[in-house]
């Protein structure tokens, strides 16, 4: 028993994650199929998958509402909504344009006025939350804090027409020798340099994180997936 419930399940890991990396950069026979196959396979498991959130979902909310919790009219409003469009969405339209998923149906009426419209509110309560996170960072306390600052600043300003008029008052009023200091180049020079350096560095960590994490999962060092700490 204790060899199917620890041993077996790191002997599967550790040959399929094997034999995925050589079909991967061996796309020959036999492994090529291989890696087909998979990807049907992970569609499938996918597949299952959202079956399995789709009743984990109503279990939970079921329980809410049984259980009178507080928020459960959020919870009704939830079912009311997924079996609207569901039934709506999944009968076929051919006899009437009102149900399936086609222009004009109902299905499309709900999420072009009530769906997107809730998202789009919802994304804009991210800018003050950003606002909120930028004055935190920004204040001025390190030397580090103060690059942050004035790059944001230039950046800002750069990306908005009146830092373009603020640049050409500078360079045809004051001196053209302060070209050098326009706003928008002063942007395209941050976005375009430290900003790309910065950003390959970080998607570089992830790529070496995710081998590492692989690696430890296909030689067994990593077990949190079987429910042990170990």
């Amino acid at each position: 028993m204790d060899f199917f419930k620890r041993k077996f399940p790191i002997m599967v890991v550790l040959f399929t994650g094997f034999v995925m990396m050589i079909a991967y950069y061996v796309p020959h026979a036999p492994f090529g199929p291989i890696w087909e196959g998979a990807s049907d396979w992970y569609m499938i498991i996918s597949a299952f998958a959202l079956v399995l959130a789709f009743t984990s979902l109503i279990r939970t909310h079921y329980r809410k509402i049984r259980e009178g919790k507080q928020g459960w009219g959020y919870s009704a409003v939830m079912f009311v909504c997924l079996i609207v469009t569901s039934v709506v969405g999944v009968l076929p339209g051919d006899k009437n344009p009102l149900l399936g998923n086609q222009a004009g149906s109902i299905y499309m009426w709900i999420f072009d006025y009530m769906n997107t419209p809730a998202a789009a509110t919802v994304f804009s309560l991210l800018a003050f939350y950003i606002a909120s996170a930028a004055y935190r960072a920004f204040r001025v306390r390190t030397i580090d804090a103060t690059i942050m600052l004035i790059a944001a600043l230039i950046v800002m300003v750069g990306r908005v027409p009146w830092g373009e008029i603020f640049s050409e008052f500078m360079t045809s009023k004051i001196s053209p020798h302060l070209a050098v200091l326009r706003l928008d180049k002063l942007t395209s020079f941050f976005l375009n340099y430290p900003t790309v350096a910065a950003r390959r560095a970080v998607y570089l960590g992830i790529a070496l994180a995710t081998v590492s994490t692989s690696l430890r999962v296909i030689l067994g060092i990593e077990r949190t997936y079987m429910g042990s700490d170990e």
